[in-house]
């Protein structure tokens, strides 16, 4: 079974972000392909401001404990989606600098994104998808975003479907085959 890995795009107390990872991580439920899924929330896993002294294209010698736990949680898995708000048009800097801390666990990744806020999370996908392209990943054609979140969440913090544009479901099989073709 191939891992694939929620990452929550945002560290704020009141955030979103969890309860959409949640949404992810309950429609993975239904999925039928050989998918594993498990939530890495940066809120817990706590990084600082990024402070590695190397370059983390030098290679996998991190000073620093959080650091080697990120490192072994994103080199574990064989697929990232990124849950990601939207904050003044972009990514949160939280997620920027978790990206950041790392190299080489990201290079190849297949990786699919969902997005959220009042326009279903579009710039942050963009601008994303601009700083993951160094890394040379694999993206799913079909990216979620969820409009208008603050009406998107049921009174159990449940995202409400007509508030989805694209399909969760599709993306899921399209990451197992992106990791089934560089398996082959």
């Amino acid at each position: 079974m191939k891992k694939i890995l929620i990452v929550v795009g945002s560290t704020r107390d009141n955030r979103k972000s969890i309860h959409v990872a949640n949404w992810v991580l309950n429609e993975s439920k239904a999925y039928k392909g050989d998918l594993s899924f498990e939530i890495a929330d940066l809120k817990e896993i706590d990084l600082e401001y990024y402070n590695e002294p190397g370059s983390p294209r030098k290679g996998k010698s991190y000073q620093f404990d959080k650091t080697r736990l990120w490192s072994s949680i994103v080199d574990s898995s064989d697929g990232i989606i990124f849950v990601t708000p939207e904050y003044n048009g972009s990514y949160t800097g939280a997620l920027k600098d978790a990206v950041d801390y790392l190299y080489h666990e990201w290079v190849g990744k297949a990786v699919g994104i969902v997005g959220y806020g009042s326009g279903g999370g579009k710039r942050a996908v963009k601008n994303l998808q601009l700083l993951l392209n160094s890394f040379k990943v694999i993206y799913t054609n079909e990216v979620v975003g969820i409009n208008d979140i603050w009406d998107a969440l049921d009174e159990n913090k449940n995202i409400k479907n007509q508030f989805v544009d694209g399909e969760i479901q599709i993306l899921f099989h399209e990451l197992e085959k992106i990791i089934e073709k560089k398996h082959n």
